[in-house]
């Protein structure tokens, strides 16, 4: 048992508080970039431990994310070969006929494959598909 110390005498180190005010704060954007990261978390965690030039891991939420991206956007592609191969099409009933992706997604994979020069627009609104 110790007594108390009176507070007239009590002595308070603020620039001590002060660093570790500092350092936490730091280490709470830290974080905040974890969780924004859109890149890879195995990236972000070796960031912060001063390892800058590392790969993407394949097995973290977001690389699993942007395979399955991926994937779905090959298949888009694929469809739309088979569908325009067949046929010339309208926009809408092009998208209408695609069976995988989100409009936006069916959509990004068609303006690539048009910037490409693997889709090519008739009059205006027929798409077709170039050969190879």
């Amino acid at each position: 048992m110790q007594p108390r110390v009176d507070y007239k005498n009590l002595y308070i180190d603020t620039e001590f508080i002060r660093e570790r005010k500092q350092v936490k704060g730091e280490q709470i954007q830290a974080i905040y970039r974890f969780l924004d990261t859109k890149a890879c978390r195995s990236k972000a965690i070796l960031y912060y431990f001063g390892e800058e030039n590392s790969t993407y891991c394949g097995e973290c939420d977001l690389c699993l994310r942007r395979k399955h991206l991926a994937t779905i956007e090959a298949k888009i592609e694929q469809e739309i070969r088979v569908l325009l191969m067949e046929k010339s099409l309208e926009l809408h009933e092009l998208i209408d006929n695609l069976t995988v992706g989100s409009d936006e997604q069916k959509l990004k994979v068609l303006r690539t494959l048009t910037d490409e020069g693997k889709v090519a627009i008739q009059d205006g609104k027929q798409y077709h598909w170039m050969a190879n």
